[in-house]
């Protein structure tokens, strides 16, 4: 993938994630009117070790994560349908077969979150998939779940936690043809994170 298309594919994720932000911490779940800013904090960061991974810190999140390759790392602001300024701090890199590893921190500038609010992102994920598996998971005191997706051509995996007024999700979505081989990256990524 060349820089100009991975700057096209950026703008839509970073458009598409901070949709989604806003309808999940927002109770109504109406679709904000204000468009949102991005702020790219570092662009293809990061030194992949012997093994090809590299530590992505968040600049404005708080927290940490091992992903493969290099990563970008990036702010999406914006406003909720009721008025509230929303904050959502991402690290994400993409592999050149297709995966897609995020990780990031969404909160509202208020400090609330509706009652609710992750239960919204398993039910949009469940919907937009015809396999669907969600178990239990805690972090750090922090309840939430993790789920297993599949539809006609992705897979993905799915761990969101919720806690003092912000929500965590870690996703990596990839190709279903690459399902035998992604166990052992999924688990690296999603046991590797960590807040400071």
């Amino acid at each position: 993938m060349n820089r100009k298309t991975m700057s096209i594919v950026f703008l839509l994720l970073a458009a598409t994630i901070f949709q989604d932000a806003a309808n999940w911490v927002h109770a109504a779940g109406n679709k904000s009117k204000v468009p949102p800013e991005v702020i790219m904090r570092r662009s293809q960061a990061g030194e992949p070790d012997p093994t090809g991974w590299s530590l992505a810190e968040s600049t404005g999140g708080g927290f940490a994560v091992m992903v493969p390759g290099k990563y970008d790392d990036f702010t999406i602001m914006g406003v909720a349908p009721d008025g509230v300024s929303i904050l959502s701090d991402i690290v994400e890199s993409l592999t050149p077969e297709g995966s897609k590893f995020s990780a990031f921190r969404v909160m509202r500038m208020d400090g609330s979150l509706p009652a609710g609010a992750v239960d919204k992102i398993a039910e949009k994920i469940r919907r937009k998939n015809f396999y669907f598996k969600k178990n239990k998971r805690s972090f750090l005191g922090m309840e939430g779940f993790e789920i297993v997706a599949k539809n006609d051509t992705s897979s993905s995996v799915t761990r969101v936690f919720q806690g003092d007024g912000r929500i965590y999700e870690l996703i990596v979505e990839y190709p279903s043809a690459l399902t035998p081989v992604m166990e052992r990256d999924i688990n690296r990524f999603m046991e590797s994170f960590t807040l400071h």
